[in-house]
Formats: structure tokens, C-alpha cells, sequence
């Protein structure tokens, strides 16, 4: 296990964090969620004594959450909330479902090559429209969003209800 902490203390509490993901997201399956505490044991683990910085809890599960609420400011949304309590590296496909969701990197210029690459890595994988699940034979509902906009070309909605509400009747 590889610790990382020769620039972080003029690194950005985001730019770790994306670090922290990233590592854990190359460590693991396909697909992986991480929990938020999965998450800081990860920073805590790369950057010694970031545990004990103030906001890291706020900045990892709601700070840098691409749809977490509005109210939330930050210039770093990168992770996407999965579940309830799991999150992962968001993806282009996460920012179909709301137009309002926004990714924004963490100015890296004060990190180390090794970290720039990591940052690299995630906007790679950000562009990949299924990586989450590369393996899987079973598409997620997000694979199927737009999938079927072919079988109804040619009727309008108001055309659909009327001929629904005649054979209803």
C-alpha cells in the first residue's frame, strides 16, 4: 500500500479526496460503492493527519457530490451519490438524469505527478459512458434511459393519450 504525502499539505481538501476515490476505485471491482467512511480512512491513509482536518466528513458526503442539494457551494463536485450511503467517481452518464449537476476537478497544479495522473485517470473514466459496470450482461436503468424514444417518433404525446382513452373505452 502506497502512502502519498509529499505536497499535500498545499493541496486542497477536494484534491485528496478525488485521490483518496480514485486509489480506491483502481483497488476494486467494477461497480464498487464506497461509504463515506471508506472514503476518509482512504484519505487518512494517503495524506497522514487529514482525519483530523475540519470539514473533511462535510466535503466527502456532501461538498464534492455532484447531486448533492443545491444549497451545498463548492467549485469540486466529482463523486456521485449510488445509494443512501454509498457513492463512487461520477460518470457523464450520472449528469443525464438532472441537467442541473455539474462535475468540477480540484485544481491539481500543487500536487505531485503521481496525483495529477490519478486526476487524469478519473476525468478518463468520467468520460467512459458504461465503465461502472464493464462485465455485467444486465444493463443498469440508466443504460436504458432513451432506449426505446424510436417507438414513438412518429406519435405525439397528445396522439398517444386520445388512441389510449379509445381503446380504454
Amino acid at each position: 500500500m502506497q502512502t502519498y504525502h509529499p505536497t499535500h499539505h498545499s493541496m486542497t481538501l477536494g484534491a485528496r479526496i478525488l485521490c483518496a476515490v480514485v486509489r480506491l476505485t483502481q483497488d476494486s471491482e467494477p461497480g464498487t460503492l464506497f461509504s463515506t467512511k471508506e472514503i476518509r480512512d482512504k484519505v487518512e491513509e494517503m495524506y497522514p493527519g487529514s482525519a483530523r482536518q475540519p470539514g473533511l466528513q462535510t466535503h466527502v458526503s456532501a461538498h464534492c457530490v455532484v447531486n448533492a442539494p443545491k444549497n451545498v457551494a463548492t467549485e469540486q463536485r466529482f463523486l456521485f451519490r449510488a445509494t443512501r450511503d454509498r457513492m463512487r467517481l461520477a460518470q457523464v452518464r450520472d449528469l443525464r438524469m438532472n441537467s442541473d449537476w455539474k462535475v468540477s476537478w480540484p485544481n491539481m497544479e500543487t500536487c505531485s505527478k503521481e496525483e495529477q495522473e490519478l486526476l487524469v485517470w478519473a476525468k478518463e473514466l468520467f468520460l467512459q459512458e458504461s465503465s461502472i459496470q464493464p462485465n455485467s450482461a444486465t444493463p443498469t436503468l440508466l443504460d436504458l434511459a432513451g432506449s426505446a424514444k424510436h417507438l414513438f417518433v412518429a406519435e405525439s404525446a397528445a396522439e398517444y393519450i386520445s388512441r389510449m382513452n379509445e381503446e380504454w373505452n
